[in-house]
């Protein structure tokens, strides 16, 4: 006897529901006559037999055919388990039918399911009313395809997150639900079984903005600034997965221009080797002190200028003021800016350095080349006024719009330190590095007067900025070397070797696929087109190039299509595993492994995904994943109200998308258990999130791994800035975000979508309440109690974080603060007092998030979304990892391993 799982039955009930047409017509079934069905087939009781050939499966009763020739029927419902069984068996076995027939046929099966869902669960879930967007009482529940099948497996996992009937509702008996889960068990893995043999094909997708720049990384040397080409536009978690990908016009003239702007850069700098390094310095201080003496100046002519129209007479309207006081007002401005300047002016060092008060240095690299393919060093001599706190010692340094690096700062003006990061270049990105203090954007005052009442108006005196490069290193050189023609008799020997040249381009281009004859004929004659216009070789080649790097070909991933699934290619699958784990096209090695076909075997092509995963390249995947699986986009989305939460800032928004990407990279790279996404003894951060988050001796200015302090709240996604404020609204906590958000992405559990017209949380009370008492009086809405009360629960043990990650005890409650209450009960009874219990709660459901993380980097790396069909092959990855406790590297381990991984 199976043992009793209210989830896994109910799953089963409802998948199985899906297979047989609700409005209670017996489906009809013919199968083939072989002398393989010739059998003894007996009724339920053991008092009838009969030798006879199976005919076919008429509505409620089966045809047999005797030995003398002539025909009987028995109905299905007096058939023996056994004949029922081999029914279903040559039913299931004939392509062009499906499990659901015989089981639409069954009257035991009828019998046994229609009361059972009308006693528990039809009256939520009908016409009227469908709690969790769910309902189950429609006409057809047979499952077509996987998308239907998956929906349901959705629904499922809404409705019986916890345990479904409810806590409160009538519930099935052990026995009842055994019955229907003998039932059931095979109709759904022969379902799977049906679903996988018909799909799991890999669609044509296009290279996302990620792995075009790498792509062209590969080939030219320098990456290409994502900005510059079209937005991703692929379904589901991931940018690698292709349905519904589309390819316009104007698709095609974005990707010609980026073409011909890659060309040129590429061809400046083909086959150069690194230009001598040079240092260019900036004195900030003169700029600086120019400016502050100009302001000074200009507020001298200004009321200078007043007082002469006022001596000689003129009204305060005359003067240019509206009224009489204005006049006063003026001169107290203008004579504070006199002063702050001569204040300024009069500061040690100021003659030597520059203080960063609302000024930002700016910096351009001026005479040192810009070399797309290297990266610069960006030096800071710097010291700290005074004895501020930890958070005034922090310069941020931009480049262009983005925050490229926040530097802690030593030393003092009298005994200045240098401070350094780097400067990676890429097509298309700014020339302009910008330093300023890392703070948010409210007034100075005011930020000082919170962070620092004590202290001084400047924290931090810069005396130099310097940049310092191009610097070269192992993943700058370029695939292809790019002719170049210095003279005329080298421009007509290129012109002779037109065709050579342009196939060998885009053979490289095309992940070592020939081009086609007609095709390459086709960019030959644009060769000659552009050469006889008056073009010259580079030129030429450079507009062919151009057509190349926007062909089909170069931008979308094509595996074979053979009308059906099928193993790849030894080249098809080295080109998997690298998009995978490089976001970019195979190296030679890789190649090599699909010349030789060794990269078929197993053992070969795991060793290969280590040596993937060991190489700085790998660091695309530690990003592409980790970014995407984290929803770290969205988190850039919300917007936080500096006003209220004065510490939060660009500075920190960086470190805290690096904090996420630089901790899975940890997990992988130590191939640690998943587990630590919801629990970790250490942290990866740096020494200004470590400051951010309470945490002494730290000074990292890259992200490190550290022990974590036992008394510290933080440890896995649940303590992490990102994860708490995209949990947030950007002004308050949010106990329904957080909740929904561990339910999606820690237990493989995500929530439907919410009904429609919802009252929002703001709209529950005109009196000011706790979030918790507010979320409570919204899961009084009949239409919000059945999804609301799993998640909501565990937002509230997530409450002593406020909106932007911070630890507290309090909240604030109009005027009042009051203490946070952040126990709960979960469904099913567990309780927990605080965080920490939550933790340990969550952990006891490690194996769903284990699941959930193999489905997301299956997803990923396969370049679809994981259906219905694929549960089983799932399940024995996800088997697999279990003796490890599902640790990280192993999954990447089992996934490359797998038939999954090497079929399209």
């Amino acid at each position: 006897m199976l043992s009793f799982q209210p989830r896994f039955v109910l799953m089963c009930v409802l998948a199985a529901l899906c297979f047989f047409g609700g409005s209670g017509e017996l489906a009809q079934a013919a199968v083939q006559q072989d002398d393989a069905s010739v059998r003894k087939w007996t009724d339920s009781t053991g008092k009838f037999s009969v030798v006879a050939e199976l005919v076919e499966v008429v509505g409620d009763k089966v045809k047999l055919k005797k030995q003398n020739g002539k025909e009987t029927t028995l109905p299905l419902a007096k058939l023996s388990d056994a004949d029922r069984r081999y029914l279903e068996t040559v039913i299931s076995s004939d392509p062009e039918r499906s499990a659901s027939d015989l089981l639409a046929t069954s009257a035991k099966f009828e019998r046994s399911l229609k009361p059972f869902l009308k006693k528990y669960c039809i009256r939520c879930h009908n016409a009227d009313e469908q709690s969790g967007g769910a309902r189950f009482d429609l006409d057809n529940w047979e499952i077509k395809d996987d998308v239907e099948a998956q929906h349901w497996q959705d629904m499922l996992d809404v409705l019986n997150g916890a345990e479904m009937p409810p806590a409160d509702e009538r519930q099935p008996s052990a026995h009842s639900l055994t019955r229907v889960l003998d039932l059931l068990t095979s109709t759904l893995d022969k379902a799977r079984q049906r679903l996988n043999d018909q799909g799991g094909e890999v669609a044509m997708r296009r290279l996302n903005r990620r792995e075009y720049s790498e792509t062209i990384k590969s080939l030219f040397g320098f990456s290409v600034n994502p900005g510059l080409l079209p937005a991703d536009a692929g379904a589901g978690e991931f940018d690698t997965i292709g349905y519904d990908q589309f390819f316009t016009a104007p698709h095609f003239d974005k990707y010609m221009d980026v073409g011909r702007k890659v060309a040129s850069l590429g061809f400046k700098f083909s086959g150069k080797p690194q230009q001598a390094t040079k240092k260019m310095r900036l004195q900030p201080e003169v700029a600086r002190n120019k400016e502050v003496r100009a302001t000074s100046a200009a507020a001298k002519t200004a009321i200078a200028k007043k007082q002469k129209l006022v001596k000689a007479g003129k009204s305060p309207k005359g003067a240019g003021f509206k009224k009489k006081g204005d006049y006063e007002k003026f001169l107290k401005l203008k004579s504070n800016v006199i002063k702050n300047a001569e204040k300024y002016l009069q500061r040690p060092q100021a003659d030597a350095g520059s203080y960063l008060l609302d000024n930002k240095i700016s910096v351009k690299r001026g005479a040192i080349t810009t070399d797309p393919r290297a990266y610069y060093k960006v030096k800071i001599r710097a010291g700290v006024v005074g004895s501020p706190p930890e958070k005034r010692r922090f310069v941020s340094i931009s480049n262009g719009p983005d925050v490229i690096a926040v530097l802690r700062v030593e030393g003092t003006p009298n005994e200045p330190e240098i401070i350094e990061t780097r400067l990676q270049m890429e097509m298309g990105q700014s020339s302009v590095v910008t330093i300023s203090e890392n703070r948010s954007a409210v007034k100075r005052d005011e930020y000082i007067k919170q962070v620092d009442p004590r202290g001084e108006s400047s924290s931090i005196w810069i005396d130099w900025v310097e940049i310092e490069g191009p610097f070269l290193d192992g993943h700058s050189s370029a695939a292809v070397e790019l002719p170049t023609a210095r003279n005329k008799a080298a421009q007509r020997q290129q012109d002779q070797d037109a065709r050579k040249l342009i196939a060998s381009f885009a053979f490289e281009a095309f992940r070592r696929v020939k081009p086609d004859p007609k095709y390459l004929d086709a960019l030959v004659d644009l060769y000659s087109i552009n050469r006889r216009v008056g073009k010259n070789s580079q030129e030429a080649f450079g507009e062919v190039f151009a057509v190349i790097l926007s062909s089909p070909r170069f931008l979308f991933i094509n595996e074979r299509d053979t009308g059906g699934t099928r193993e790849l290619l030894p080249r098809e699958l080295a080109i998997r595993l690298s998009y995978f784990l490089w976001s970019a096209p195979p190296d030679e090695e890789l190649y090599r492994c699909a010349k030789n076909r060794s990269i078929l075997k197993p053992e070969v092509l795991v060793e290969q995904a280590e040596r993937l995963l060991n190489d700085p390249k790998a660091d695309m995947f530690f990003e592409g994943f980790a970014k995407q699986w984290a929803l770290l986009e969205r988190f850039d989305s919300v917007s936080v109200d500096t006003t209220d939460f004065i510490l939060f800032n660009s500075g920190i928004r960086m470190a805290a998308k690096r904090e996420v990407i630089s901790f899975f990279k940890t997990l992988f790279r130590e191939n640690l258990p998943v587990s630590n996404l919801i629990d970790s003894d250490f942290l990866v951060v740096n020494s200004l999130l470590a400051d951010y988050y309470d945490i002494e001796g730290v000074d990292s200015n890259t992200m490190v791994k550290v022990p974590l302090p036992s008394d510290s709240p933080r440890g896995g996604l649940l303590g992490q800035v990102a994860f708490l404020t995209m949990g947030s609204t950007g002004e308050k906590s949010s106990p329904v975000i957080r909740g929904a958000l561990v339910m999606e992405k820690l237990l493989h559990d995500k929530p439907a979508s919410p009904p429609p017209n919802v009252p929002e949380l703001a709209e529950a009370s005109k009196v000011p309440l706790t979030n918790r008492m507010m979320v409570e009086l919204h899961q009084k809405q009949p239409q919000c109690a059945s999804c609301h009360q799993k998640m909501d629960v565990i937002g509230f043990g997530l409450e002593n974080y406020d909106a932007i990650g911070k630890w507290r005890s309090k909240e604030q409650v109009g005027k009042k603060m009051v203490p946070i209450s952040p126990g709960g009960k979960l469904p099913g009874g567990r309780k927990f007092r605080d965080i920490d219990g939550l933790k340990h709660q969550l952990l006891q459901e490690e194996k769903h998030l284990a699941k959930g993380m193999v489905e997301s980097l299956l997803s990923y790396g396969l370049g679809r979304q994981i259906e219905f069909s694929d549960r089983d092959a799932v399940d024995r990855i996800h088997a697999n990892l279990e003796p490890n406790k599902y640790s990280m590297r192993s999954m990447i381990q089992e996934i490359v391993a797998s038939e999954m991984f090497k079929r399209n």
